[in-house]
């Protein structure tokens, strides 16, 4: 494997890969989730560097980053199991966020948790495919709709406060990993680069709005990490929003082909959960 060291901060370059941002466009852009031919997305391919979040100096963490990988074993056994899924994962989630962000309360859900599959070789589809193109699945304007319309029994004043929305991605298959998730450090992208975009689900013929989504152009100052060999035993955690403007928000993200990889690894599954926190 051959790598490289960013002189201005010693961070380590695992690697080169294609990243799907948002080219030019004349319509209003939908996200598809699943189901990319049914998106009017012009993508613009670019070959980035993407760099060892594990060399980053002091550690990633929320605070810093906008993104942080855990160590936080699952009690859940079979994560082919739906049911054992509802019953404790939700929790977990509560008690990972809680830990890690302070907040007095945590909004996870039982039902409908996201099991992941890569697609490398081109056998996944629907809603299991990894995402492929970068996206970040909040926009400040939609995440305390969301709040607001998931959990109508929260107190509507909550929201005035602070308020946050994260996504937690755990890899279920040991290494190697063929397909990582790439985050970009949301301080090296300007406002200009977001772009909102419909958020679509299900499918094609009857699909469903969940709202809105922040899609990204191109910049060259854009900084892209990946957590190589994540084992199941840590779990990421990154921010999709949070509107205390002290911490980084709106991760950018996206999976991608690690080449180091070899051919006949197993496909990565990854379990996938949105959940949102309020804070006092």
């Amino acid at each position: 494997m051959v790598v490289a060291t960013t002189p201005q901060s010693g961070e380590t370059v695992r690697f080169h890969a294609p990243i799907g941002h948002l080219g030019p466009m004349t319509k209003y852009p939908i996200f598809h989730s699943g189901y990319p031919a049914a998106e009017n997305l012009t993508v613009d391919w670019r070959d980035v560097p993407i760099r060892d979040a594990r060399t980053i100096d002091g550690g990633a963490s929320l605070a810093s980053h906008g993104f942080a990988v855990v160590d936080f074993p699952s009690r859940v056994r079979d994560f082919s199991d739906p049911a054992a899924i509802a019953v404790s994962y939700a929790q977990e989630i509560v008690e990972i966020v809680k830990s890690v962000t302070g907040a007095s309360e945590v909004l996870a859900p039982s039902a409908g948790i996201a099991s992941r599959f890569s697609d490398r070789r081109g056998v996944v589809a629907r809603a299991e495919r990894a995402a492929r193109f970068s996206h970040n699945d909040f926009t400040p304007c939609s995440t305390g709709i969301h709040i607001a319309n998931e959990y109508p029994e929260v107190n509507r004043a909550r929201l005035n406060g602070r308020i946050a929305a994260y996504n937690l991605w755990r890899r279920i298959t040991p290494p190697p990993q063929d397909m990582p998730l790439a985050l970009c450090d949301p301080r090296s992208i300007s406002l200009a680069d977001l772009v909102t975009a419909e958020a679509r689900y299900g499918p094609p013929e009857s699909y469903g709005v969940w709202g809105e989504v922040a899609l990204l152009r191109f910049n060259p100052a854009h900084r892209w990490y990946c957590f190589p060999e994540m084992r199941p035993n840590e779990i990421l955690i990154f921010a999709g929003y949070d509107s205390d403007s002290r911490y980084p928000s709106i991760v950018p993200h996206t999976a991608i082909e690690d080449p180091n990889c070899p051919q006949d690894a197993p496909s990565r599954w990854n379990i996938d959960i949105r959940c949102y926190a309020l804070f006092d």
